[in-house]
C-alpha cells in the first residue's frame, strides 16, 4: 500500500498578517520532507470560497511550486473542477501538460465537480447539471491532452480545431482519477476506467470494503474514458502519529473533528432544496455529522475514523485499510489547526514506523 499525503489548506481565524503565506511555506517544507520519509503521493484538492476550511484555490500553482521542490514524489491535482463553469478545459489541459513538463511526468489527475453550494453558486453551477457537466469536462480534457487539431463540441463548451501546448509528458495521458464517496460514484469510476479516490470524512476503514469490491468486479468490463484504465483506490483519513501517542490524540483528534464538522456544515443545502445528484452525499453526511456529534474526538480515533495516537496505534489502523484493499492511503495532517512541528513530526513518525512495513 503506497502513502500519500492530502491537503485542503486549512487556515483557521485569526487570520494575522502573514498567516496564509506562512501555511503555503509550511506546505512546501511539509511535502518536501514527506518524499525523504518515503511518501510516494501528494494531494492538492480545489476549492473555492470556503473560509478558513480550505484555501487552496490555485493547487496548480502549488503544485508547480512542490515540482521544483521534490524529485520523485507524484503530484495528484484531486481534485480540479471539471464542468467548465469553474475552469474551461483547454486551461485544464494547459495546466496539466505544463505541470507534467516541469515535474518531469509526475502528475496525476484527479476530477470532481464539487460539493458545496458556496462553490457552485458562487459560478452560476446549476447543481442539478453538474455531474453532466463534470463528465463533459472530462472528456473534453482527455481529448485536448491526447489528440492534436482537438475540436469540441457539446452542451457546455464548444471549440473549433486547435492543439493544445505543451504536451504532456506522460503518454497517453497522465493518470485519471474521480472522486467519490458513494457505491454508485465507484460504479461510474469503474465503468469509465478511472482510479477512485475516496475523499469521504469520518468513516471507518471497514465501511470501504463494499465499494472496493464492486470497483474490482466491475473495472475489468471497464469502457475507459481516457486510452488507459487507472484501477488504483485511494483512501482517504485525517491522521497524526507521534511518538508521544496521548499529545496526538489530544492535538489529532480534536483538530480532526473540528475539520469534519466544519466540512460537513460547508456542505448543508437549503432545507428541501438538495438536488438530486446530491441526495446520497448529504443524507449520508447528516447521519455520519449526528453520529460525530454523540462520540466525539475520542470515538473517531478508537473506531478508526482518525488515525491518532502513537505508532503502534497507528499502524494497526493503516494495517486496517490495507485488509480492506486500499492500493493508497491518503493521509490530511494538516487539518485545522494542527501546528506545523507536530505535522512534521507525524510526517517522520509515518517515515519510521509504518511506510517501512506496509509500504508499496
Amino acid at each position: 500500500m503506497d502513502f500519500g499525503l492530502f491537503y485542503e489548506i486549512c487556515v483557521p481565524r485569526p487570520w494575522g498578517a502573514g498567516k496564509e503565506a506562512e501555511v503555503f511555506r509550511q506546505v512546501i517544507e511539509q511535502v518536501r520532507f514527506a518524499e525523504e520519509m518515503g511518501f510516494k503521493y501528494v494531494w492538492l484538492t480545489e476549492h473555492h470560497f470556503l473560509e478558513e476550511f480550505s484555501h487552496c484555490s490555485a493547487p496548480e500553482v502549488m503544485l508547480a511550486a512542490l515540482a521544483q521542490a521534490t524529485t520523485t514524489i507524484r503530484l495528484g491535482h484531486g481534485v480540479v473542477l471539471t464542468p467548465p463553469g469553474y475552469n474551461h478545459p483547454v486551461r485544464v489541459a494547459e495546466r496539466v501538460a505544463t505541470l507534467d513538463c516541469i515535474s518531469g511526468g509526475r502528475i496525476e489527475v484527479g476530477t470532481g465537480r464539487s460539493s458545496t453550494p458556496t462553490e457552485l453558486d458562487g459560478f452560476g453551477i446549476d447543481a442539478a447539471r453538474s455531474r453532466e457537466m463534470w463528465l463533459e469536462g472530462l472528456q473534453a480534457l482527455v481529448k485536448l491532452l491526447v489528440d492534436e487539431d482537438a475540436a469540441l463540441s457539446g452542451d457546455y463548451v464548444s471549440m473549433p480545431a486547435r492543439t493544445v501546448v505543451p504536451r504532456c509528458v506522460q503518454k497517453p495521458h497522465p493518470p485519471l482519477w474521480m472522486a467519490g464517496t458513494s457505491p454508485a460514484t465507484t460504479e461510474r469510476a469503474a465503468a469509465a476506467g478511472l482510479g477512485v479516490l475516496f475523499f469521504a470524512h469520518g468513516i471507518l476503514p471497514e465501511s470501504l470494503s463494499e465499494s472496493v469490491e464492486a470497483y474490482r468486479a466491475r473495472i475489468t468490463s471497464a469502457q475507459p474514458i481516457g486510452l488507459e484504465v487507472n484501477e488504483r483506490l485511494a483512501g482517504f483519513c485525517n491522521a497524526l502519529c507521534l511518538e508521544d501517542g496521548r499529545e496526538a490524540r489530544e492535538i489529532g483528534g480534536r483538530a480532526a473533528f473540528q475539520y469534519v464538522m466544519k466540512g460537513m456544515s460547508l456542505a448543508r443545502w437549503p432545507q428541501d432544496a438538495t438536488p438530486a445528484t446530491y441526495e446520497y452525499t448529504l443524507e449520508s453526511m447528516w447521519r455520519g455529522r449526528e453520529r460525530l456529534e454523540q462520540i466525539g474526538p475520542e470515538g473517531m480515533i478508537e473506531n478508526g475514523m482518525v488515525i491518532a495516537g502513537g505508532p503502534d496505534h497507528c499502524y494497526e489502523v493503516c494495517e486496517r485499510y490495507a485488509r480492506v484493499g486500499v492500493d493508497q492511503l491518503i493521509l490530511h495532517m494538516q487539518t485545522w489547526d494542527t501546528p506545523h512541528d507536530r505535522i512534521m513530526s507525524s510526517i517522520a513518525a509515518f517515515g519510521k514506523h509504518i511506510i517501512p512495513a506496509l509500504g508499496g
